[in-house]
């Protein structure tokens, strides 16, 4: 239970920033059994590339590519939430909404 109050904390002392606010609540990312302080960023890494190339194939327009690209991260356990990237005119999928009331 401590976890997910860290997480929380750290989320909304990140609401703040003004880029795309990226976490797994699924743990995609792996820790070494020998060095638990050492966190492997690369599940997530490959994550964010597949998922960006993939997005640049969804289809014309900018907000076609954003929602693929969210789509795409969330299917793989990770809630990307974007600042001034999201496109204005495009909405936004009631789960984000929900998350950025979170944050507030």
């Amino acid at each position: 239970m401590a976890g997910k109050h860290v997480l929380f904390a750290a989320a909304v002392l990140l609401a703040g920033c003004t880029g795309p606010l990226e976490f797994s609540a699924g743990g995609a990312d792996t820790v070494s059994a020998s060095n638990p302080d050492a966190l492997d960023f690369g599940p997530m890494d490959r994550s964010i590339a597949q998922c960006k190339s993939m997005s640049q194939k969804a289809g014309a327009g900018r907000c076609a590519k954003v929602r693929a690209y969210e789509a795409c991260m969330k299917g793989r356990g990770y809630v990307t939430l974007l600042g001034p990237e999201n496109p204005s005119g495009c909405g936004e999928p009631s789960w984000q909404q929900d998350i950025r009331k979170l944050l507030r």
